[in-house]
């Protein structure tokens, strides 16, 4: 009981003691508060790179998949007849080069030796009519060149992030033919025209948040 009344008025007298810190233990108090508080800054750092990388992460895929979207949109809601692409990958081009007309044929009828009529349809080249849509990367940005249609221009797909070229040299747009567009004498050196196939886009995106850039792939049927 008596020690116990010792160390309460040891506490006591140190508490009213007036002469302060001794230099060692201020020395320490500040080598505590250093060492914490670099532990929390660090902390609050790494914390603060986790939540920006994340946050463009984020962004990156929303713009990548809006802009596949618009693609696939320029694809499915127009008609068209073969699809090319750029030499290097950079571009794909979207062509409605025919159209469907209907000629008359008379048929003999064996039973009754009477000619009888129908209508068959043929599809027949469009000439200057033809309908382009040649999808690009310029300026950071896909945008989409229409020509022969009644909304003709370039429309850009604007999106926070910039679409760059790939690191590794692998091409934008990747056109692989199920079955090719019938080829004319003068078209023989240019690229394979694909009247159904499978595109993959490979868009590597980066924005002024983060260092770090992403790749993203995505494909689909035409």
């Amino acid at each position: 009981m008596s020690r116990k009344w010792s160390w309460m008025e040891r506490l006591k007298a140190r508490i009213c003691d007036e002469r302060g810190l001794t230099l060692m233990e201020l020395l320490a108090v500040i080598v505590i508060l250093a060492i914490v508080s670099s532990v929390m800054a660090s902390t609050l750092v790494t914390g603060q790179k986790i939540f920006t990388k994340q946050t463009a992460e984020t962004q990156f895929r929303e713009d990548a998949d809006y802009v596949t979207t618009r693609i696939m949109n320029e694809f499915y809601s127009t008609p068209f007849d073969e699809v090319t692409s750029c030499p290097d990958g950079s571009c794909i081009t979207i062509i409605n080069s025919l159209e469907t007309n209907f000629t008359e044929v008379e048929n003999q009828n064996e039973d009754n030796d009477s000619l009888e009529s129908y209508y068959d349809p043929i599809q027949e080249s469009k000439g200057t009519k033809t309908e382009t849509k040649k999808i690009f990367i310029e300026d950071s940005q896909i945008k989409i060149e229409k020509s022969g249609t009644k909304d003709d221009g370039t429309e850009m797909l604007e999106v926070p992030s910039d679409f760059i070229a790939n690191p590794d040299g692998e091409p934008t747009f990747h056109v692989t033919c199920t079955s090719e567009a019938p080829a004319s004498s003068a078209d023989e050196e240019a690229a394979p025209s694909c009247q159904s196939g499978t595109i993959k886009l490979v868009f590597t995106l980066k924005n002024d948040r983060t260092v770090e850039n992403m790749q993203l792939e995505s494909r689909f049927g035409f």
